[in-house]
């Protein structure tokens, strides 16, 4: 069975449509606190949200205050809000709690130097999260971070009673065999499938769908 796919940085509606039809699951928007190649303005990811929610679900990736995730949050209506900063479990939890009813369930990223993935995974499943993210990236070096950390997943895995995306460096070229040594059900993917920030490539968005089908 092929992982379920994110492919994340959507910045265009044509783009976001041709990744939805070689099978993108759910589509990333970026909105962040601070310059990332990817950013978006609310009103442009509330646009691109609502132009593509027919298509693949929908997920917005930001970051900072409570009450300030929470407004674009509503005001975007993603399927998911994605939290990729250093928001702690309690603050993780007060989203969770003031989105529920709203249908936006909640992400969280955790990074390597977290110093008890184990123990954050658990009280982020805890604190209600849909599923969790294993990146190595932030959003300001998406471009040039590094790679997946593989051992990183597996301690979330382990720990997590939710759905682990892996992400960090997945491409074409690599994809295929980090599901293979990991099992991985849940791909995040950025630039991966681009040629230069901002626009997705339908030649390696395709070899990545037909490489992941490959592998099955």
């Amino acid at each position: 069975m092929r992982p379920v796919v994110k492919l994340c940085g959507q910045t265009d509606a044509g783009d976001a449509a041709m990744c939805a039809r070689y099978g993108a699951d759910v589509l990333g928007f970026v909105v962040y606190p601070e310059p990332v190649p990817w950013n978006l303005e609310p009103a442009q990811a509330a646009r691109l949200v609502a132009a593509t929610r027919d298509v693949a679900k929908t997920c917005l990736v930001t970051a900072g205050d409570v009450d300030a995730i929470c407004r674009l949050a509503r005001a975007t209506r993603p399927d998911y809000v994605q939290l990729h900063g250093r928001e702690s479990v309690d603050e993780t939890a007060a989203i969770v709690d003031a989105l529920a009813g709203t249908g936006i369930g909640v992400i969280k990223a955790v990074f390597p130097d977290a110093a008890d993935p184990e123990g954050d995974a658990r009280a982020f499943c805890h604190a209600g999260v849909a599923a969790l993210v294993a990146d190595t990236r932030m959003p300001g070096d998406a471009a040039t971070g590094g790679a997946a950390d593989v051992g990183l997943y597996r301690r979330l895995v382990a720990a997590s009673d939710r759905p682990v995306f892996l992400a960090g460096g997945v491409a074409p070229g690599n994809a295929a065999g980090l599901v293979q040594a990991t099992g991985a059900r849940y791909l995040d993917v950025l630039s991966g499938v681009e040629r230069e920030p901002r626009r997705k490539d339908e030649g390696l968005v395709a070899t990545l769908f037909a490489t992941l089908a490959g592998a099955e």
